[in-house]
């Protein structure tokens, strides 16, 4: 997108009338009263003041919307507007896009405002007529012992494999035994 007259961004303004948006504005700002500090209030007041030739949408510099806060109670810095860009784009009121120059690379960008639906509380019902829940079924599935195989070799604890007997494996009856295989 390439940079120019506000009027050519007016396809991204989301109100239709100046007090529409300062309406939203107002909102916002009740919603969450602690998330700027004064030095940001001041560039999100001032930002808001560019964006009504078309509602929502700005197309100033940084350096410019900095320099236009000068006048009001001592001014505040680039990084001071950065910070408080970054928070009002957390909070999903604010939406940047960038433009470009006509000789290449980078020029201003478009700040465009967003409206706020302020979320609604629910609450709990309260159900008037209490029920008891009803008692559970007995449970009729098998219980089975995880440790039920240990018994099994409990029988055979005394017996002794390390003592010299020989323990005979039986051989089913069609392997040959090891003294008849041949090298193939």
């Amino acid at each position: 997108m390439r940079a120019g007259n506000i009027y050519q961004f007016k396809h991204f303004s989301k109100f239709k009338t100046v007090e529409e948006f300062n309406d939203h504005k107002e909102r916002f700002l009740q919603y969450h009263p602690d998330l700027f500090t004064h030095s940001e209030f001041i560039a999100f007041e001032v930002l808001s003041q560019y964006s009504v030739v078309v509602p929502g949408v700005a197309n100033a510099k940084i350096a410019t919307l900095v320099s236009a806060c000068s006048s009001k109670q001592g001014g505040i810095s680039r990084a001071t507007f950065v910070r408080m860009l970054r928070k009002a784009k957390n909070k999903g009121i604010l939406k940047t896009h960038k433009t470009y120059r006509s000789s290449g690379g980078f020029s201003h960008n478009i700040f465009v405002f967003q409206p706020f639906d302020v979320p609604i509380d629910m609450q709990m019902t309260h159900r008037d007529k209490q029920e008891n829940p009803c008692e559970s079924k007995g449970d009729d599935s098998k219980i089975v012992k995880e440790s039920e195989n240990l018994y099994i070799n409990f029988k055979y604890k005394d017996l002794n494999i390390r003592q010299g007997k020989e323990v005979s494996t039986q051989q089913a009856k069609n392997e040959p035994a090891l003294k008849e295989l041949d090298y193939t």
